[in-house]
């Protein structure tokens, strides 16, 4: 079950990318697995506030590996190729890059 004002996205392995939104003031619950499927990050929507959380998760485990919060809606995600990075991106026209390396 999905309430109506929010809207998911899942990218399965092999996919370039997780979908976005063009409408920051709708909240995009966003999935991707990495190619190799030993991680799966996401971004949801923070409860009463304008902002996101980004997590990996170890698949297997469900471990959390990394949690950030954003001020701003965060609401597209994707893996490198090779799985050594994450790209996310901002409401605010922001790009990140985490180096997946570093992760336990």
């Amino acid at each position: 079950w999905s309430p109506p004002s929010v809207r998911y996205v899942v990218a399965l392995p092999g996919a370039p990318s997780a979908g976005t939104t063009n409408n920051p003031q709708t909240p995009t619950v966003v999935a991707a697995f990495s190619p190799d499927g030993r991680l799966v990050a996401s971004l949801t929507p923070i409860a009463g506030a304008l902002g996101s959380t980004l997590a990996i998760h170890e698949n297997a485990t469900g471990v959390n590996l990394l949690s950030r919060d954003f001020a701003v809606y965060a609401n597209g995600l994707a893996f490198s190729p090779d799985g050594t990075r994450l790209a996310y991106l901002t409401s605010d026209d922001v790009v990140g890059i985490i180096n997946l390396t570093t992760l336990p």
